[in-house]
């Protein structure tokens, strides 16, 4: 038989997916992961051959519209935010579209409900299944306390050896930890990928610590939304690498992480559309030099971020090409 762990929603849904994944290959080999982050459902239970396996799954709105018996085990939606309105016929159609996940499920099922989103307050309604509460702020069933994340009173995980950066990544990793619980997985397993898991390539990804500084790969961040949340993951102290291409948008969204930005050290076409971002800004030509710069200002406590808040296509074939750069500068550097 086939157990699924659902997730879907607007933002996070591929690290909730992957970190899941990850841990169900702790407890058997048959884990896989499919769906919306990239294999389709049917490959998957087609290689099963009518064995037994736990699945990750990824799903969009899309998909949810063509669910008629779908029944996951435990299914989440990570939150909800403004998305797709180009074709769904308005924001209340889109949001209804997500709550079909638990429509299947059975009373023994779990809906891990994030409490923290109004709108998922306002939309998750009729749920058949047991509702296990979520919250980063507030004690509830899955919620934090004294550092460590607890889920109906059994400890998963100690919020500081999760190398994700982020309280929306922490709120990811709680949600993963608590589905992968409910589908087997043993705490010792769940801390263990805790432990382990650098992120989702190119998203603030964790690449190396080198004497108290902390180094993330974020080169996904081709716009300013994205880098804005990227800089919201972290307190103070970032040494911030950004630039590339110039679409002649306007940087200003960045200026409320001025405080957070101990130095930003801007390269490709965009370097000196920074100087009136940052008050602490200096152009260089390339992302090497601004690589060299930023390891030799680091000291211990500080973040080294690269989060382009540009597209790349100035100086690289695309912005995966760029991380594959960054990340291959820094293990050079570190040698």
């Amino acid at each position: 038989s086939l157990r699924y762990g659902a997730i879907t929603g607007t933002d996070g849904k591929t690290t909730v997916t992957t970190l899941l994944y990850e841990m169900l290959k702790r407890k058997s080999d048959s884990a896989r992961f499919a769906g919306n982050i990239g294999i389709p459902l049917s490959e998957v239970v087609l290689e099963a051959e009518g064995e037994p396996a736990d699945i990750a799954l990824e799903l969009s709105n899309f998909q949810l519209m063509g669910t008629e018996t779908f029944r996951p085990e435990v299914c989440t939606v990570t939150n909800l935010a403004p998305d797709h309105l180009d074709y769904m016929d308005s924001l209340e159609s889109y949001y209804e579209s997500k709550m079909k996940i638990y429509e299947n499920c059975r009373e023994e099922d779990w809906f891990i409900r994030n409490t923290d989103d109004p709108e998922i307050m306002k939309y998750a309604t009729n749920i058949p299944c047991r509702i296990i509460d979520f919250s980063l702020t507030r004690e509830c069933d899955l919620c934090r306390h004294d550092g460590k994340v607890w889920l109906l009173g059994q400890e998963l995980f100690d919020e500081k050896d999760l190398k994700l950066a982020g309280d929306f990544n922490l709120g990811n990793a709680m949600m993963a930890a608590a589905m992968a619980f409910r589908l087997g997985v043993t705490p010792d397993d769940i801390q263990e990928v805790i432990r382990t898991f650098p992120g989702v390539e190119h998203r603030i990804e964790f690449v190396a610590e080198h004497n108290g500084v902390r180094i993330y790969n974020d080169t996904k961040a081709t716009n300013t939304h994205a880098a804005c949340a990227a800089l919201s993951a972290f307190p103070e102290r970032v040494i911030l690498l950004a630039g590339g291409k110039d679409k002649h948008i306007s940087f200003d969204d960045l200026k409320r992480y001025d405080s957070v930005v101990k130095q930003c050290y801007s390269f490709g076409e965009t370097r000196d559309r920074f100087g009136d971002v940052f008050t602490h800004q200096t152009s260089v030509d390339t992302m090497e030099e601004a690589v060299d710069l930023a390891l030799g200002l680091a000291e211990p406590g500080d973040t080294i971020l690269l989060s382009p808040a540009c597209s790349s296509f100035d100086q690289f074939a695309n912005y995966e090409e760029r991380g594959r750069v960054f990340k291959d500068l820094i293990r050079s550097r570190l040698q």
